[in-house]
């Protein structure tokens, strides 16, 4: 079933969570004053975007080798604070798949 909240598609779950993590959950909640559904989506948004990352990881690592990305890496010690804030934001949003072009791009550029 799904219903249509504040512009936002959602999808009803139920589950068996075990006791210990759903009383973690039920106190990150609290602490965060949050009712359950918010704390849930929070944490499963937050774990997701993690597992992401750590997907990501060996391609950044790979990137982060680069004698090119390297070299203008180190270039940036006179931008300023907002063009590196630009610049993280847009490499923390690349895909794995847009990672990869980017780093196959630099390596042809050697």
């Amino acid at each position: 079933m799904t219903k249509n909240k504040s512009n936002v598609e959602v999808k009803r779950i139920n589950a068996n969570i075990p006791i210990k993590l759903a009383n973690r959950v039920e106190e990150y909640a609290n602490e965060n004053m949050l009712n359950l559904t918010s704390a849930y989506i929070t944490l499963l948004n937050q774990a997701l975007n993690h597992f992401e990352m750590m997907k990501a990881m060996p391609m950044y690592s790979q990137l982060l080798q680069n004698p090119n990305f390297a070299s203008a890496i180190q270039s940036t010690s006179n931008v300023n604070n907002e063009e590196l804030i630009r610049m993280n934001d847009f490499l923390s949003k690349l895909t794995p798949e847009q990672m990869s072009k980017m780093i196959d791009n630099i390596e042809n550029k050697d």
